[in-house]
């Protein structure tokens, strides 16, 4: 179908057309005067909306929900109505900021190396070359390799299928070459974004770009329901159908630090207690030691547990996961959904475990929901044809923490963003809580965070698990995804504050102890009256 195309190829399909005006005199159905009339009228396309759907990676997770649940017959030729969680206006922001994250970081990283092969070093002829990509539709905003035909220093002429785009420096300042013919030779096959496409004249304007190898996922989910409301499985569902947000196994880093945290408030200790991080070693078998380090090789001697936090040091968090016991890390990580087995070590509370995007994200949920965790969803009802409902989907709720706990943690996470690795988060100012992410050798990047309406998770890196270089961390390139995100969304998600809230503490009671306060901020540690003082950690 894609060769008789109305769009990229009208002459093929004005051709097709008058064949079958033709076939239809022949066979009756027309007189030779409706024939001529109908020959004559000029090929018009109406319409003008040919981007593909903004969510391939969620409508696959549909249609393989559908083929698990249904008959090929009920599915083909049923019918089936099949309403989703998705929302349209935050799906089409969260694949255009995902995408537009990913090329950045790419062009910062790789500049021009390696993006191009040239045709004419394989024996391959200019005016016949046809690259696969141009059967289909084309559409603006859309990635198509082109063609290079001719180049001068001032610009070159880009043959993509049946269009032609004119390329000129300021349409490749990212390379850093001012010369067009630097970068782009004839018989060069390279990535085009596509600017605005003339199709009467068969023109394209465009800018050169390039297929990034980082890879990435996003996915937001509604905190009171677990509906998903965004899912975005990588850069491009054309590329690759690989669904990063919920099948690819990635060691989340630091995210998964709240569950120790977790753990330590249902102890009954508060935000401003002390933590050493100090150098500290654990003797894991015959002949192996385990000695964690802080990302930055530095330790900052005793800070509170909120700072710990914020900064997200590695050493205290193991100091606390040792002290609590890394089996009671695991069992909280199991009741905020995480499903994979996790090993018993404590390395696992610096998140050496592997667990996928959606899992991280659904448990992020329970910290702005009162300590409730919504099981997410993403099919709402089923229809037949006639209208009645073979499946409607029933809210499940989980009581993972109380809400005491869920303030706790709150305060921690907004503390993050507030003070913390996600301080650039303040630009969109709203009230917001998250954490960030980053493994060793920086392999992975990532950053979740939330308002009080909905949770999203942001992760970044290479499949095949290689460094994304050096000083790449979750606040360097999943956050700012994530604000870019935020950003667009911004008119979707009316500002309100978190219904959980937490005094960290009671300025009466503060007098009476003695203890140093700052307006409603303790600087020094504290108990409450009923719990034993905390030993060292």
């Amino acid at each position: 179908p894609g060769r008789h195309s109305p769009i990229n190829h009208p002459d093929d399909a004005t051709r097709r057309r008058n064949s079958v005006l033709r076939q239809m005199y022949d066979k009756g159905f027309i007189t030779a005067r409706a024939l001529h009339e109908a020959q004559a009228e000029p090929l018009l396309v109406r319409g003008r909306n040919y981007e593909q759907s903004p969510a391939p990676y969620f409508i696959e997770w549909v249609r393989q929900y559908l083929e698990r649940n249904y008959s090929t017959e009920q599915i083909w030729e049923g019918g089936l109505k099949i309403y989703t969680t998705l929302n349209y206006d935050i799906q089409v922001a969260a694949r255009r900021t995902l995408r537009e994250g990913l090329k950045k970081f790419d062009k910062e990283t790789h500049k021009g190396v390696g993006f191009i092969e040239n045709i004419l070093e394989q024996g391959q002829d200019l005016d016949t070359y046809v690259h696969p990509e141009w059967r289909q539709i084309f559409y603006e905003g859309q990635i198509v390799h082109g063609l290079v035909m001719k180049s001068t220093p001032q610009e070159a002429l880009v043959k993509l299928g049946s269009f032609t785009a004119r390329i000129e420096p300021e349409d490749m300042t990212w390379t850093e070459q001012e010369q067009v013919d630097q970068v782009l030779k004839p018989g060069d096959v390279a990535a085009f974004s596509i600017q605005e496409i003339q199709r009467a004249e068969k023109t394209i304007e465009a800018t050169l770009d390039r297929i990034p190898e980082v890879q990435g996922a996003l996915i937001t989910i509604d905190n009171k329901t677990g509906a998903i409301r965004a899912m975005v499985g990588g850069f491009d569902f054309q590329y690759s159908e690989f669904n990063r947000a919920t099948q690819a196994m990635r060691q989340p880093g630091s995210l998964f630090k709240p569950f120790t945290y977790v753990s330590l408030m249902e102890e009954g200790y508060s935000p401003f207690e002390h933590v050493l991080d100090a150098p500290v070693s654990y003797r894991e078998g015959p002949g192996r030691i385990y000695a964690p380090e802080n990302s930055d090789q530095n330790f900052r001697g005793l800070m509170t547990i909120r700072d710990a936090f914020a900064f997200s040091r590695n050493v205290p968090t193991i100091r606390l996961a040792n002290a609590l016991g890394i089996d009671k890390v695991i069992e909280v990580a199991y009741r905020f959904g995480i499903q994979r087995k996790l090993p018993p070590y404590l390395p696992v509370a610096l998140g050496a475990g592997e667990l996928t995007l959606q899992e991280i994200t659904s448990a992020f949920t329970v910290f702005p929901h009162n300590g409730v965790r919504a099981h997410p969803h993403f099919i709402q009802r089923v229809e037949d044809y006639h209208g009645a409902t073979l499946m409607e989907h029933q809210n499940q709720f989980d009581q993972v923490i109380s809400p005491e706990t869920a303030g706790k943690m709150l305060y921690l996470l907004r503390s993050v963003v507030e003070r913390g690795t996600a301080r650039r988060a303040q630009s969109l100012e709203r009230p917001l809580g998250g954490k960030t992410g980053t493994t060793n050798d920086s392999t992975d990047s990532w950053f979740v965070g939330f308002t009080p309406q909905i949770t999203t998770g942001v992760w970044a890196g290479y499949d095949e698990k290689k460094s994304l270089g050096e000083r790449v961390y979750g606040a360097t390139l999943a956050l700012p995804i994530w604000i870019d995100f935020m950003e667009n969304i911004s008119e979707t998600i009316p500002i309100v504050d978190f219904e959980v809230t937490y005094a960290p503490l009671d300025i009466t009671l503060a007098q009476r102890q003695n203890v140093k306060v700052k307006g409603e901020e303790v600087v020094q540690p504290w108990s409450v009256e009923d719990i034993p003082p905390p030993q060292p950690f």
